[in-house]
């Protein structure tokens, strides 16, 4: 009896390695495929999250330049200070009341204050810290002793500056007074506010941008890294306006240092913000 003849069939040792090496290839080409796609997908994803938080600043700091009674900007333009009126009343619990507001005449304009009084027509110099009011207390607003101690902001009077004391007070209505820090530049008919205000600071810090209120620090956005603002400030006779912009350098950028800041440039976002508070007097 013959055997029977089995059919088997197979592979070449030449073919097997070339099979083995299409199908590397193809796994390498999915795999890089694969982290192609995920780098793309975290690219994307972080400029735009970098652009949510970028137009939360802004929107942050033009609410606050909207409602100042004054800005000042650091020589840098890194730096932006506001002085705010105090909206709320703290009672003591974790739900201020809102504060009532006191009307006082400015030129031809009726100005309401929010814890604190307005003082026209005041007479400031440069390098000095003496202030005067003339005119009859009938007739003009003039300090009094309840302003002693109390916060004081106005064209050329740098942030931070209080009332020392009152001077010249006949019937409790003072023509002159002292602050705790000198002018920065002379003035004939300046407009002052005077009581409970707010100071509110955007700075940035290693690349980040912090807001501090009254020295508290309050976050404004999740993450600011690589945000960077630049805020010019603009005094014209009535108003005031600041101009700002945002930048942030997206994450996946590479090249050099000019390719590095064009990319930042083209994500600027620019806020051109009035101050409401300086819309006063007769200008």
């Amino acid at each position: 009896m013959k055997p029977a003849r089995l059919q088997n069939q197979g592979f070449t040792l030449i073919e097997m390695m070339l099979a083995v090496s299409i199908g590397s290839l193809m796994l390498a080409a999915t795999i890089a495929a694969s982290i192609c796609l995920q780098r793309s997908f975290n690219a994307v994803d972080n400029y735009f999250s970098s652009h949510v938080q970028q137009v939360r600043i802004i929107d942050s700091l033009s609410r606050d330049v909207r409602r100042s009674y004054i800005v000042t900007t650091s020589t840098d333009l890194q730096t932006v200070t506001c002085i705010i009126p105090n909206y709320l009343v703290d009672n003591g619990s974790n739900q201020p009341t809102r504060a009532t507001p006191a009307l006082s005449l400015v030129g031809n304009k009726v100005v309401a204050n929010y814890q604190a009084s307005t003082v026209n027509n005041v007479t400031t110099t440069q390098g000095s810290t003496a202030i005067s009011c003339p005119g009859l207390g009938l007739v003009s607003s003039h300090f009094s002793n309840a302003n002693v101690g109390q916060s004081v902001v106005g064209t050329g009077i740098p942030a931070g500056t209080t009332i020392q004391s009152v001077s010249n007070c006949p019937l409790g209505s003072c023509s002159q007074a002292t602050m705790s820090i000198a002018a920065t530049f002379s003035n004939g008919n300046a407009t002052l506010t005077i009581g409970a205000l707010t100071n509110v600071v955007y700075s940035v810090v290693n690349q980040g941008i912090q807001r501090r209120e009254n020295g508290g620090l309050t976050n404004i956005a999740a993450s600011a890294d690589n945000l960077i603002p630049a805020t010019s400030d603009i005094e014209l006779l009535n108003t005031e306006f600041t101009q700002s912009t945002v930048t942030f350098l997206p994450r996946f950028a590479r090249g050099g240092q000019s390719f590095l800041d064009n990319e930042r440039a083209g994500t600027t976002i620019f806020s051109l913000t009035y101050l409401r508070n300086r819309r006063r007097g007769d200008g």
